[in-house]
């Protein structure tokens, strides 16, 4: 289980359980058409990943308060891909509410390097709109840059004595609930 603000995986938190499993695939041929193997497995953070794998995020909120949840990619190029939601779906949880998002790992640019699995999770008002931050990914970011939109926005929503964001609130805002889960990208190791 993912905790707040920390890269950690498989600790408990109050509010979002966050868990990932990894399926592997057969083959890393560019098309990923050999399949996956068997079932899928808990991770933890370094977990190595080839291409064409598979990655299963499990969320559930446990927290008396709505969650709005976005998940974001972040491959060893750095680009950043959201992940959820997507379309005209609700990123919403209600209490014990539960999801399961799949991703298949497709990366042909990089031999290896560090990706990055993160999920916000922003407390939601009754009736209050929804906050999807997808927008927060960016296709193609320097990595000479010390900063970015997600950058930006995690570290002001970070900062406990934040009271605004681009808006007058009178009141201190509900902190941000962020997960980071690293892995090892690189090509398919021996068995």
């Amino acid at each position: 289980r993912g905790r707040t603000g920390m890269s950690a995986l498989m600790q408990s938190q109050s509010g979002l359980s966050v868990e990932v499993g990894h399926r592997r695939a057969h083959g890393t041929d560019e098309t990923c058409s050999q399949g996956v193997t068997g079932e899928i497995r808990p991770v933890r953070d370094g977990h190595p990943i080839a291409s064409c794998d598979q990655l299963w995020v499990h969320l559930n909120n446990t927290s008396l308060t709505a969650r709005d949840i976005t998940v974001l990619y972040v491959d060893a190029d750095n680009h950043v891909t959201p992940l959820w939601p997507t379309g005209d779906l609700s990123n919403r949880l209600a209490f014990n509410e539960k999801t399961r998002i799949g991703v298949q790992v497709v990366n042909g640019s990089s031999a290896r390097g560090r990706e990055e699995l993160i999920v916000i999770a922003v407390p939601a008002d009754p009736g209050a709109p929804r906050t999807v931050l997808t927008a927060l990914a960016d296709p193609a970011p320097s990595r000479a840059a010390r900063s970015g939109p997600v950058a930006d926005y995690l570290l002001s929503a970070a900062d406990p004595g934040q009271t605004a964001r681009s808006f007058s609130f009178n009141a201190p805002l509900a902190p941000v609930e962020v997960t980071r889960i690293e892995f090892a990208f690189g090509p398919r190791g021996k068995e």
